[in-house]
């Protein structure tokens, strides 16, 4: 009886096409990433200055709450005789 022996390797070694192809899938983020960094980046930064833009700020007059505690009727901030008032 002759024996008949089949050397297919081949078809042992399936691993090596899938190796390639995740090195493969691990260049495509990579290059994702650093696309969208550029795509995005440019975008989160300030718009450039118009040289004759007019900007217009209107501010509320401030004032300044009163400290004197002297029997007014308002407690203010400093009530009480803790000796730390603002005269």
């Amino acid at each position: 009886m002759a024996e008949t022996v089949i050397n297919n390797p081949s078809a042992l070694r399936s691993d090596e096409g899938s190796a390639a192809a995740g090195w493969i899938v691990a260049l495509l983020i990579v290059a994702g990433i650093i696309l969208a960094g550029v795509y995005v980046v440019p975008r989160l930064q300030a718009p450039a200055s118009t040289p004759d833009a007019n900007i217009n700020v209107t501010l509320p007059e401030g004032t300044i709450p009163s400290t004197n505690n002297s029997g007014t009727g308002n407690p203010g901030i400093n009530s009480g005789n803790s000796g730390n008032q603002v005269q």
